[in-house]
C-alpha cells in the first residue's frame, strides 16, 4: 500500500511519524511526504517572521535552507518527499484585504480566518490532482490548534480522499490536551509497536530540522528523550483510519 503522509510545514509529519515512516519503509511500502506550506514567501515580511528568521538563524530565505533540512530527514529515513508551493501562514495575507494572517504569536493558533477558507479548498483540489488511486492519506489531527494544521486537514477533508489521522507532535504529548474531541466519530484505532531502531532513525530525522529545534526543546538530548517517551504513548503509537476505507480494503 502506497501512504502519503501529509505535513503541514516542513518538519510535522516526521515530527509526529518519524518511527512509523521508517518501519513502514524496511516492510516495503513506499512512503511519502507531502508538505503543504513549503512554498516561498511574496512580498514584504512582517516583523513577526523577522523575529522568527532570526530565531531560526536563516537568514531572509529561511524557506530554503528549511527545505534542504527537510530533505536531508526524508533521505535518512528512506521515504520521497514532495514540496507543495503555498506559503506558510507567517508569509500569507487575506487575499480580499491584504492583512497578514498572523502578526503575533499567539495568532497561530486560531481558528481560521473567513478570508483563507478558499485556500482550503485549493489544496484539497490539489491534493486530489496529485494522488494516485488507492494510495491512503494521513492526515494531521491539528491537536495544538495551529493555523496552518487546521488547514491541512480541512483540505484533506474536503478532498474525499481516503483518510487515517495522526496526533500533532509535540503538541500531543501535552498531557492536558484533548485529543479525543479531535478523532473522527467511527474511526478505526491502528495501533503500532516501534523498535530500538525505528525510534533511534526518528530521533535522528528529527534532529535534522536544526533551525526548528529552539521552537520546543531547549536542546538536542532534551528532544531525543521526549522523542523517545512519546514514541510509547498511545498518542506516538496510535493512528485513526477512516471506517468507510478500512472495510474496502
Amino acid at each position: 500500500m502506497r501512504l502519503i503522509f501529509l505535513s503541514p510545514h516542513l518538519d510535522d509529519a516526521i515530527y509526529s511519524c518519524g518511527g512509523t515512516l521508517w518501519q513502514q519503509r524496511q516492510q516495503g511500502h513506499p512512503v511519502e511526504i507531502w508538505t503543504i506550506f513549503a512554498g516561498d514567501p511574496s512580498g514584504d515580511l512582517t516583523p513577526f517572521a523577522h523575529e522568527l528568521h532570526t530565531r531560526w538563524g536563516v537568514g531572509n530565505e529561511a524557506v530554503k535552507p528549511r527545505r534542504m533540512e527537510d530533505i536531508t530527514a526524508c533521505r535518512m529515513l528512506g521515504v520521497q518527499y514532495r514540496h507543495f508551493p503555498y506559503p506558510d501562514c507567517i508569509y500569507r495575507r487575506i487575499p480580499t484585504t491584504g492583512e497578514p494572517v498572523i502578526m503575533v504569536n499567539d495568532d497561530l493558533f486560531k481558528p481560521v480566518k473567513e478570508g483563507e477558507q478558499p485556500l482550503a479548498h485549493q489544496i484539497a483540489a490539489d491534493l486530489v490532482k496529485s494522488n494516485p488511486e488507492g494510495a491512503l492519506v494521513l492526515c494531521p489531527l491539528g491537536v495544538g490548534g495551529h493555523v496552518d494544521h487546521r488547514l491541512t486537514r480541512m483540505a484533506a477533508e474536503f478532498s474525499g480522499l481516503p483518510l487515517a489521522f495522526y496526533a500533532d507532535f509535540p503538541y500531543s504529548a501535552d498531557p492536558t490536551v484533548d485529543i479525543a474531541s479531535l478523532i473522527p466519530s467511527g474511526s478505526q484505532l491502528i495501533h503500532l509497536e516501534f523498535n530500538d531502531l525505528a525510534i533511534d532513525h526518528w530521533i535522528k530525522a528529527v534532529g535534522a530540522y536544526r533551525s526548528q529545534l529552539s521552537s520546543f526543546w531547549v536542546s538536542e538530548s532534551q528532544m531525543a528523550e521526549e522523542v523517545r517517551a512519546y514514541a510509547h504513548t498511545t498518542s506516538g503509537s496510535t493512528f485513526w483510519m477512516q471506517i468507510a476505507y478500512s472495510q474496502n480494503q
